[in-house]
C-alpha cells in the first residue's frame, strides 16, 4: 500500500509541470508527503494547500486495494454496494452453454483427425496400389530372358545353389559386354564365349551349337551392326536372338551399310518365328520384321538419290541460265551436296538433336551407292553428286 502510495505522489510531481518545477528549484512537495514525516520545504500556505489534496478521501490515491474502493463508494454513494446474484437456473444454464461449447469444439477436432487419417490410410492404400500395378506392369513387359534372369537373382538371395556355367556374347559394344565382371563375381566358373573373343574369353565360331535342359542354341555370323555380332537360333522355337541387327523397337545403326543388308537378307531364312531383340519388346513375327528392316533401307537410299538428283537438276538449270556470277562454288554448279545438307531434307521431320546420327547413316548409304557407281565423292571428300546414268533417268553432264 504504502509503496502504491508512494507511486502516486511521485506521479503527481512529474505530471504537473509546475509541481515538478517547485521540486526541482526547491523540493517542494515531496516532503509534505504525511508518510515522509517532514515539513515542506517550502513553507507557505499555498504549497501546504497544493499538496493537501493527497489527504483527501476523495483521492485516487487511496483506493490501492478492493477494499479502498468499497470505502471511497461507500462514502460516496451513501452505502455499501449491493452484491450481484445469478440465478440457479441462469447458472446451470451458463455451465450448460459452456459444455455444449466444448463438446462442440471436440467434436470438431475429432472430425479433423477423423478425415485426416481416413486421408492418410487413403493416400497409403493408393501408393500401394500403384506399387503393385507397376510391379504387374513391369513383369508383363520383361521377355522370357528377363524373367530368367529375374527368377536366377532371386533364387540366389534365397540361398538356393543357381549357377550360370556359360555366357553367350553378341557383339562387343559396352551396353552387351559392360555386365561380364559382375557376372563372374556372382559366378567365378562362368565361361564368356564371344565371336573374336578377347583375353578370358572363348571364341563362337558359326554355325557352333550351345546346348542345355529344354533349349540349344546355333550361332549364325551376322556383320553389319558390328563386325563381330552374333546372333543365335532357339531351335526349340525356330526362334532368333537377333541382337542389336533386329531391334524391338525404331532401326539400328550400322558399321557397314552394305554388309548389313546381306546379313539381314540371310537372317530371314535362318528361323520363321519369334525375333529375341537386344533392346526392345519381343517380336511374334521375326522374318516379317527383317522384310521390314530391308524395305526401311532401301527407301533411305532412294530418298538419298532423289535428293541429289534434284540438285544436280537445280544446278544444270542455273548453268544452262547463265545466272551463276563468279562468287558462286562450283559445288552448286555441279549440285554437290554434304551429308548433313542431305539430312536436312530427308529427315527434316525429325528433331535436330537426332541429325548428326542420321548423317553417319546417310555416309554409309552413299558411300554403298558409290560402290554401284551411282553417286561420287568431292576431290576434298567433303560432299557428295549425281554421276552420269545413275540408273535413276538422271544424266549429268558433270560425269566422274
Amino acid at each position: 500500500m504504502k509503496r502504491y502510495r508512494l507511486v502516486v505522489a511521485a506521479n503527481d510531481i512529474l505530471s504537473d509541470p509546475s509541481r515538478r518545477r517547485a521540486y526541482d528549484l526547491f523540493g517542494a512537495g515531496w516532503s509534505t508527503h504525511p508518510d515522509n514525516g517532514g515539513s515542506a520545504c517550502g513553507s507557505d500556505d499555498t504549497t501546504r494547500q497544493r499538496w493537501s489534496g493527497f489527504h483527501d478521501n476523495n483521492s485516487p490515491a487511496g483506493n490501492a486495494t478492493w477494499e479502498d474502493w468499497e470505502k471511497w463508494h461507500q462514502r460516496n454513494s451513501g452505502g455499501a454496494q449491493d452484491p450481484v446474484y445469478t440465478s440457479n437456473g441462469g447458472f446451470v444454464s451458463l455451465v450448460a452453454f459452456v459444455v455444449a461449447l466444448s463438446a462442440m469444439s471436440q467434436a470438431s477436432r475429432v472430425d479433423e483427425h477423423q478425415q485426416y487419417f481416413a486421408d492418410r490410410i487413403q493416400l497409403v492404400h493408393n501408393d500401394c496400389h500403384q506399387n503393385i500395378q507397376r510391379r504387374k506392369d513391369g513383369t508383363k513387359e520383361l521377355s522370357n530372358a528377363d524373367l530368367a534372369i529375374l527368377r536366377f537373382m532371386r533364387s540366389r538371395e534365397q540361398g538356393e545353389r543357381t549357377t550360370i556355367s556359360d555366357a553367350l556374347i553378341t557383339h562387343w559394344h559396352p551396353d552387351h559386354i559392360g555386365g561380364i565382371a559382375d557376372l563372374r563375381s556372382l559366378c567365378p566358373q562362368v565361361r564368356i564365349y564371344k565371336h573374336n573373343a578377347t583375353e578370358g574369353q572363348l571364341h563362337i565360331d558359326d554355325a557352333q551349337r550351345f546346348g542345355t535342359d529344354g533349349a540349344t542354341l546355333r550361332a549364325f555370323h551376322c556383320p553389319g551392326h558390328t563386325s563381330d555380332h552374333m546372333a543365335f537360333v532357339l531351335e526349340e522355337e525356330d526362334a532368333m536372338f537377333t541382337g542389336d541387327n533386329v531391334l524391338g523397337h525404331g532401326t539400328a545403326v550400322f558399321e557397314d551399310l552394305r554388309t548389313y543388308m546381306t546379313s539381314l537378307k540371310r537372317m530371314q531364312n535362318q528361323f520363321s518365328s519369334r525375333a529375341y531383340p537386344g533392346h526392345g519388346s519381343i517380336i511374334e513375327d521375326g522374318p516379317l520384321r527383317i522384310s521390314e528392316y530391308i524395305e526401311h533401307r532401301h527407301q533411305r537410299e532412294h530418298e538419298v538419290l532423289s535428293v541429289l538428283e534434284q540438285s544436280s537438276k537445280t544446278a544444270q538449270a542455273v548453268d544452262r541460265a547463265g545466272k551463276r556470277d563468279d562468287a558462286q562454288a562450283d559445288s552448286l554448279v555441279m549440285g554437290e551436296m554434304s551429308p548433313m545438307e542431305i539430312v536436312k531434307v530427308v529427315y527434316q521431320d525429325v528433331p535436330e538433336n537426332l541429325h548428326a546420327p542420321a548423317a553417319g547413316g546417310v555416309v554409309q548409304v552413299l558411300q554403298m551407292l558409290a560402290e554401284e557407281g551411282k553417286v561420287v565423292q568431292s576431290v576434298d571428300h567433303h560432299r557428295w553428286r549425281m554421276v552420269e546414268d545413275s540408273g535413276d533417268g538422271l544424266l549429268s553432264k558433270y560425269g566422274s
